[in-house]
């Protein structure tokens, strides 16, 4: 606990330089099951605050995922978002996420693309962000330290904007990501991240630094527990948020 504490404050020092710009710190936590065969259920709920220690956005999440096809899982979110408009007043909104994860894996390493088209779901206001209506799509490559928990991960991921307007119809962010997932005793996992990205073709251009800490624990029945001692299982990594 006290190394989690350190980290944190760390990162909250180092990010404290980039004030001018972005930055934030991401905090996750979710449960995730296998309802019936290769189809698995999850809930997440999470919290972004900027580096000030004035929160951005909350978010809780229900998902569904299929692992049916090996190369290709497909799933979908529902997300209720609270975030803090300029005024600081908290704007509430419905947004689904359309997931794509293509993968191929090559002995302990993974090569993949993961698609994503986000929409609102009724009224809403732009915020800028991330969270505003978008294609997005991200190349990763994963490796699996053989003998080890650790799992190191490179990503790069583009936002295309496909709303109508002097702004619209074009890619205005761009966001690396290198991370680390870490397997837990008992069906754990705690993932790290940073993220250095860059939002054009904007009024408001601006650099990103953010830090992401997540948990999860996936819930298994003791058949599903044996299965992954016989051949280690996948899990959901943070690049999906």
């Amino acid at each position: 606990m006290k190394s989690a504490v350190c980290l944190i404050g760390t990162c909250l020092f180092l990010l404290k330089g980039y004030a001018q710009d972005r930055s934030e710190i991401w905090f996750g936590a979710g449960i995730k099951r296998e309802v019936i065969k290769d189809l698995t259920a999850g809930f997440q709920t999470n919290a972004r605050i900027s580096t000030a220690g004035v929160w951005q956005t909350l978010f809780q999440e229900v998902s569904l995922k299929s692992d049916h096809i090996k190369w290709f899982r497909p799933s979908i979110d529902y997300r209720f978002i609270a975030s803090q408009a300029k005024n600081g007043n908290t704007v509430y909104s419905n947004r689904l996420n359309f997931n794509g994860d293509f993968r191929h894996k090559i002995n302990d390493v993974k090569f993949g693309v993961r698609g994503r088209y986000q929409i609102f779901l009724g009224d809403y206001v732009l915020t800028g962000t991330d969270l505003d209506p978008s294609f997005r799509i991200k190349p990763y490559v994963a490796w699996t330290i053989p003998d080890t928990r650790f799992t190191p991960e490179l990503s790069t991921e583009f936002f295309y904007n496909p709303q109508n307007g002097p702004t619209g119809d074009r890619f205005n962010r761009v966001r690396y990501g290198l991370s680390v997932n870490i397997d837990l005793p008992n069906s754990q996992e705690l993932g790290l991240t940073y993220y250095y990205g860059r939002r054009f073709n904007t009024g408001n251009p601006y650099n990103e630094h953010l830090f992401s800490l997540e948990y999860s624990y996936e819930w298994k029945t003791a058949e599903q527990k044996a299965k992954k001692k016989k051949g280690k299982g996948e899990s959901r990594s943070i690049r999906d948020l």
